[in-house]
């Protein structure tokens, strides 16, 4: 028995013993089986009872009520085709950075002999990204997508390679200038440097929390970065993470970048 199972062990049998559960007791047993039997669901949304076809309608819906454009298609054709008319029909760059997931990869892109596709880690150059969500929810439009090698986190999934600044509503608090930042799945990722008036590379993507607490990762640099604070109320919070990363990046001897 390993030290974690031992301890474990010991803390179950605490809890047993200020029960007073020690001995076998085949009422508890019983009991516990039937809980885990007819345990309640939990609430399902009335609008996600349809049909499929339904659910399909609503999951459009609250989509396109966010900015996304739907487009269905039957094939791994329809899906390149679809890409083609959406760049066009946006007069998008037809350059495509790619995750490397194998749906992707095998999608037939000679009929599109216009559309050139880049696999691998983004660069500063890239305006187009394309990835696969794994998932969605109708009742809420949400998409999920899953971050790892095949799904860069560092690619810029903001419509038009905008950045937060350009989509934030005018006079909310922020502790981050977000000016030369895009968002990824579920960050901020470093689009424009100069814009940051940070230290750092493109690529870099970091988020933070209320109290001041964030994080930040630096594949070129191979850095990463947890701040773990709690500080509200205090003029100090306003420039601790600038503070920071400038003392980090002030601090590196050999760069990698």
């Amino acid at each position: 028995m390993s030290g974690s199972q031992a301890n474990r062990k010991k803390v179950l049998e605490s809890i047993r013993t200020t029960l007073g559960a020690n001995a076998p007791d085949k009422w508890r047993e019983a009991n516990v089986r039937h809980r885990l039997v007819t345990h309640p669901s939990g609430t399902i949304p009335a609008r996600s009872l349809g049909n499929r076809e339904a659910g399909l309608a609503l999951f459009s819906g609250m989509l396109a009520s966010q900015g996304a454009e739907v487009t269905p298609v039957r094939d791994p054709e329809g899906v390149v085709k679809a890409i083609a008319a959406y760049l066009a029909k946006h007069e998008l760059p037809s350059e495509l950075r790619l995750s490397e997931e194998p749906v992707l990869v095998t999608l037939p892109w000679l009929l599109a002999p216009k559309l050139t596709q880049t696999y691998g880690e983004p660069s500063a150059s890239d305006a187009i990204g394309l990835s696969r969500a794994i998932a969605g929810v109708a009742e809420t439009g949400t998409l999920f997508l899953v971050s790892g090698a095949g799904n860069p986190t560092s690619l810029n999934f903001l419509p038009d390679n905008r950045e937060i600044v350009d989509m934030s509503f005018p006079g909310m608090f922020s502790e981050s200038d977000y000016a030369g930042v895009g968002f990824s799945l579920g960050c901020g990722v470093n689009v424009d440097i100069a814009k940051t008036r940070l230290p750092g590379t493109l690529g870099t993507y970091s988020w933070g929390g209320a109290a001041a607490t964030a994080f930040w990762i630096d594949p070129k640099e191979e850095l990463t970065i947890v701040f773990m604070t709690q500080v509200i109320g205090s003029e100090a919070r306003l420039t601790l993470r600038r503070d920071l990363r400038t003392l980090v990046y002030s601090a590196i001897t050999e760069s990698f970048a």
